[in-house]
């Protein structure tokens, strides 16, 4: 069976002016990610964005490595620390067979992120 890697939907994936990906909204859970070597900030949260489902690490690897990342221990180390800082949740299992959807309402800046 494969690792999933899962970020808590509630918290959104933010591209920061310092080259940073900020993960959540609330300063007191946000975690500040610098992407690993290879790896534009642009990229990584594009790899962190596909993880608002469970996501394999196999395919997480494949993703990060078609942005550029040619270390995968680096994208390990990152899941780590996303894990342990609690904005990851980690399970073992099979990816479900059924995308989640959701609905989206509106026009502006929230609904655009949402909808990318």
């Amino acid at each position: 069976m494969s690792r999933l890697f899962a970020l808590d939907p509630a918290m959104p994936v933010l591209l920061r002016p310092d080259g940073a990906v900020q993960v959540g909204w609330d300063p007191r859970r946000a975690v500040l990610v610098r992407p690993p070597g290879g790896l534009s900030p642009t990229a990584l949260a594009a790899v962190l964005r596909t993880m608002r489902v469970p996501v394999g690490i196999a395919q997480l690897r494949r993703l990060a490595g078609g942005h550029g990342l040619g270390d995968t221990a680096a994208l390990d180390e990152l899941l780590t620390a996303l894990v342990a800082a609690g904005v990851v949740r980690e399970r073992a299992g099979r990816p479900s067979a059924r995308a989640l959807s959701i609905r989206v309402h509106g026009c502006g800046p929230l609904s655009d992120l949402l909808v990318e």
